[in-house]
């Protein structure tokens, strides 16, 4: 007999004991319920329509999901594609706040530099062209 056919014939709810008494996985199942701490999502908005909304998602708990900068490794690689691709702005936006500016200031200034027209991913694939900001002033 393989595994899969022990396993199958043990039936769903048991445990490697071969008891069907569900109430032992129970038992640990809710004891972390009880637990006051919250797990926070690693998850990417999808599609944000500003530059305000896409620091904010950065910087602070949006939405209940955990702060962009806060990922660890293995939470920026499964949204990797979208993580490098916003990370030329979170980047940018660092940079002119070191310089002293505000969130809302360097904002107007990427904008001004790059154009008011562009969609939040053309302006993200401007700055991705000019990664040392040399038109941002």
């Amino acid at each position: 007999m393989n595994f899969r056919s022990i396993n199958h014939a043990a039936g769903p709810n048991s445990n490697s004991r071969g008891n069907n008494n569900s109430d032992d996985n129970q038992g640990m199942e809710n004891s972390g319920a009880s637990r006051s701490t919250t797990i926070r999502l690693a998850i990417l908005m999808k599609g944000p329509r500003t530059l305000k909304l896409l620091w904010d998602e950065y910087e602070f708990e949006f939405n209940g999901n955990k702060p962009e900068k806060h990922f660890t490794s293995v939470e920026r690689g499964r949204v990797k594609q979208v993580f490098s691709f916003r990370l030329f702005f979170w980047k940018a936006m660092e940079k002119l706040i070191a310089r002293g500016n505000s969130v809302q200031s360097a904002i107007e200034k990427l904008y001004d530099a790059f154009g008011n027209e562009l969609s939040v991913s053309n302006l993200i694939r401007e700055i991705k062209k000019d990664k040392q900001l040399t038109k941002v002033q």
